[in-house]
């Protein structure tokens, strides 16, 4: 059996960009949960920095994620948070210690 894989993916967005980050967040996450292979999906906002955001997955594979990865809402997601993010997105991409 694979092994799930968990991913944090934290985006800085610049300043005043948050809600449109957002709301192209909403979409993917919505579309994502429906995917094959996603066991949960979640966007996150930190409360005194709107405009920092926070990606937690969990993937039942690598093969999940990697299809996940060629999606067409998270194609866009990447095409409005990429150009308004003010820092490379910081993707972690873990094993659960067991």
């Amino acid at each position: 059996m694979a092994e799930p894989l968990r991913v944090v993916a934290t985006i800085h967005c610049k300043p005043g960009t948050g809600g449109e980050a957002a709301d192209a967040m909403r979409v993917c996450v919505r579309e994502s949960r429906k995917e094959a292979g996603c066991i949960e999906y979640a966007a996150y906002r930190t409360p005194d920095m709107p405009d920092r955001m926070t990606v937690v997955e969990l993937w039942e594979s690598a093969a999940a994620l990697e299809q996940h990865n060629k999606t067409p809402h998270f194609k866009a997601l990447i095409g409005v948070v990429g150009p308004l993010a003010a820092a490379p997105i910081e993707v972690l991409v873990l094993n659960e210690i067991r």
